[in-house]
């Protein structure tokens, strides 16, 4: 036996009688003290027989009794051996299963290294060196693209559905436009009745109505058409008169604008010499020379006045080209641009420079 455990469940008791208590030995009886008078010797005979076996039967009765009670304490102890032994089994059957799985696992959940592409790993990838794999499963490609086609299968079938339901309601919106647009001919045609029966009938709608058409409106519409394209053709004319008057202004304008900044190099020239002579004026002031100095302030006044004057009449010029070019644009193309301000365009005191936008 294992574990010094012994097998026979008999071994180290002793029988049910020999565990037995000892029961007393009653008396035999006497038949010169016990016997009554008068008692035939058949009647005492069968007396001492019956108290006997009664004696016999209650011994009897008692060994089985205790036989009883010891198989019961007997099977007790079996059945705590029994349960002790299943525990044991149990705990025995637990290991085996653990040893089982851990050689499963060792045999199948090995570390290997794989080589995989980006987007075929669905794990949280939060560093190359702290990556948990205690949760992932690999599993083979094939698995993976039939799950998809399951996906792409009930997709489809869905997009069929929406479409079908889709389909459905555009023939309901269909025919609700038809209704919509069959009520509304059918109010048109009772306002075309309403008009038709209000018509005052007139002798030129008699002649439309007899001859089938109206030839002097015939005529009449002919003779405006003929009027519509002469005046297109005299407008594009004048169009392109217009835009050859306004590329010279515009030749003109940037003609004055170089000349214009010509003068202001030519002004800055002078105001440079001007504040050299007053230099050259101030370090002779110990020699006066009044007519001198006042012959050369005439000079410079002079030459200042008629920049001045020049300035101010290609200023002018420019103003008058500037108004005839808008003249000319607004009457080419008719728009609601506000009318700029007239002034010299290198002068800020009118503010800054604006631009209309034609249309």
């Amino acid at each position: 036996p294992e574990d010094g455990v012994e097998d026979d469940p008999f071994t180290g008791r002793s029988s049910a009688v020999d565990t037995a208590p000892p029961r007393p030995v009653p008396d035999v009886l006497d038949p010169y003290t016990d016997r009554p008078e008068g008692l035939e010797n058949v009647w005492w005979d069968q007396l001492v027989e019956a108290r006997q076996l009664k004696l016999n039967s209650e011994a009897e009765v008692a060994r089985r009794t205790n036989v009883l009670k010891e198989m019961q304490r007997y099977l007790t102890s079996l059945t705590d051996q029994d349960e002790k032994y299943r525990a044991r089994i149990e705990h025995v059957l637990k290991e085996v299963k653990e040893f089982r799985e851990t050689r499963i696992k060792s045999m199948y959940n090995l570390q290997v290294p794989l080589r995989l592409k980006q987007g075929q790993i669905e794990i949280d990838l939060a560093g190359v060196a702290s990556v948990d794999l205690q949760d992932a499963v690999l599993l083979h490609r094939n698995v993976v693209e039939d799950v998809n086609e399951v996906i792409k299968k009930h997709g489809t079938n869905k997009v069929d559905t929406l479409t079908a339901i889709k389909d459905f309601k555009k023939g309901i919106y269909d025919v609700q436009w038809l209704n919509q647009k069959l009520d509304m001919q059918g109010n048109d045609l009772v306002d075309l009745t309403k008009e038709l029966q209000l018509l005052r009938v007139t002798k030129t709608l008699q002649e439309v109505l007899k001859n089938g058409e109206d030839n002097q409106n015939a005529a009449e519409v002919q003779a405006l058409e003929a009027r519509l394209e002469h005046n297109r053709k005299l407008q594009e004319k004048k169009f392109q008169e217009c835009n050859a008057k306004v590329r010279t202004m515009h030749r003109s304008l940037r003609s004055k604008q170089m000349q214009n900044e010509e003068i202001q190099a030519q002004i800055y020239e002078m105001g440079a010499h001007v504040a050299e002579q007053m230099r050259i004026k101030e370090g002779q002031q110990d020699q006066p020379q009044p007519g001198l100095a006042h012959e050369k302030r005439m000079r410079s006044l002079v030459t200042r006045r008629k920049l001045v004057d020049i300035e101010r009449a290609q200023n002018d010029e420019m103003t008058l080209l500037r108004e005839e070019l808008e003249r000319l644009r607004l009457r080419t193309f008719p728009s609601f641009v506000e009318k700029r301000s007239v002034g010299n365009p290198d002068d800020n005191t009118h503010g800054p420079r604006k631009y209309p936008v034609y249309a």
